[in-house]
Order: structure tokens, then sequence, then C-alpha cells
């Protein structure tokens, strides 16, 4: 009981901005129905289910003020990721796709160093606010997807994939799809990397996926796993939560 009412906190205060928009924007019936799904769930101790039509729900009403920095308040932090992990990563001139931009945290580095930049999301506020963002960068373009599709991606014509705070939204399926697409759309020698949960972190709207099922996952889409690992920085700095794993992988 302990653990199921910790969940209800942590998804309550999470759902608070989201249930106030929602109240005005789609009618407090709508409302009050997606508030009690997430009451049964988390007193079950289960997070909402991870669907792109939950998650483009609630990040459609999410209160994006603080860009989703306030995930991991620590400017010295994401400092770090861009450092240790976006720099090495995507080298000057690249073609990037990123998966799940919201609102533009990690796009702005990754702008600087692509000639591409094509932002996927299922979420058109998020897309909104990245065309509004982005508007005077050229090579960057928004698209919004089902949660499942990157057709609108030409085949071979990128050079690095980045995802983060994103996969951990994800149904396994849905990962599943993204991935067998990436291995299509990566052109030889292309690369991605991905922020996502492999373990029960006691926190919401997470989809846990083990981390041997994920090289599986990639070497059925025909990519290679790389590399898998929780920290950087020799070691100074570490995903957000033990549970989450940040996942290299390479066109095979």
């Amino acid at each position: 009981m302990t653990r199921s009412l910790a969940e209800l906190w942590r998804v309550s205060r999470l759902s608070l901005s989201i249930l106030k928009q929602m109240t005005v924007e789609r009618g407090p019936r709508e409302t009050a129905a997606f508030a009690w799904l997430g009451l049964c769930r988390a007193l079950q101790g289960k997070p909402l289910p991870q669907t792109p039509d939950i998650n483009r729900l609630l990040w459609t009403h999410y209160d994006w003020s603080r860009g989703g920095h306030e995930w991991s308040d620590s400017p010295a932090w994401t400092a770090s990721v861009v450092d240790h992990l976006l720099i090495p990563h995507v080298p000057m001139g690249s073609r990037v796709l990123e998966i799940g931009p919201g609102a533009g945290r990690w796009s702005e580095p990754l702008a600087r160093r692509a000639s591409r930049l094509v932002l996927v999301d299922v979420t058109p506020r998020c897309i909104d606010l990245c065309r509004r963002r982005f508007q005077a960068l050229p090579q960057v373009e928004c698209v919004l997807t089902d949660g499942t599709d990157l057709s609108a991606v030409a085949p071979g014509s990128i050079d690095r994939v980045w995802s983060w705070d994103v996969f951990i939204h994800l149904q396994r399926s849905d990962q599943e799809s993204y991935l067998r697409q990436c291995g299509a759309l990566l052109a030889p020698a292309g690369r991605g990397l991905i922020h996502h949960t492999v373990a029960p972190s006691g926190r919401g709207w997470r989809s846990v996926v083990p981390a041997e099922q994920m090289v599986q996952m990639c070497r059925t889409s025909g990519l290679e796993v790389v590399r898998q690992f929780t920290t950087w920085g020799d070691g100074r700095w570490a995903t957000p939560t033990p549970a989450d794993l940040i996942t290299v992988f390479a066109k095979a």
C-alpha cells in the first residue's frame, strides 16, 4: 500500500498542470475520465498505459514553460550530457533525427551541429513549440508523427539518431517500430543514441524493456549495439535513475 500511495503522489504531482489544461480545452467529463484511469492504475501500482494516444494526451496538456529542464534541474548535468554524449555522438555537419524533442531542450545543441535536423513528435503542441523556437534555422524540420511512424524521413538520409526522455515513455511495440525504421533510414556508418528504462524505478509513466531485449530488438532491426552504459565523465555523471540506460547502436 505504501508503494501505491507513493506512486499516486508522484502521478498526482505530474498530472496537476495536465488536468488543469485539459479541463479548459477538453471539458470536465473527459478530464475526469482520464483522472480516474490514472487513479485506478496508481492504486494498483501501475503507470498509465504507454500508448501513443495516452502520450499525445499527456504531453499536449503538459506545462512546457520550463522547457523540460524540470526533470533534471541541474545546468551542470545538462552540460555534461551535451559535452560528453551529444557532441561526441554528433559530428559537425551530420544529418540528425531527434525522436521526441519536446520543447527543444536537446534540439538546440543538436541544431548547432547538424546540417539537417528532423524533429519528430507525437504531440502537436511540441511541434508548434519547436517550429516557433527554430523558425530562423532553415536546417530544422518539424514533423508530426502518430507515435510509431517515421515514413516522412527518407531511407538512408540520416547520419545520427538522438532520443532522450522519450523511449522511457513508449510501450515496447512502439520502441521496436521506431528501431526497425531507424535501421532503414540510417545511412551507412550511421549511429543512434537513445535513453530508455530497463528496470522498475518507482517513477510514473515509464516503460521497462530490459537491456538484453533492447539488444535483440536492435539486432532484428538491422542495428548493432555498440555500447550500453549508465555513467559518463569518468563516472561523475549518471542517468536520471539507476534503472535507466543509454544504448548506442550502429547500422549493421
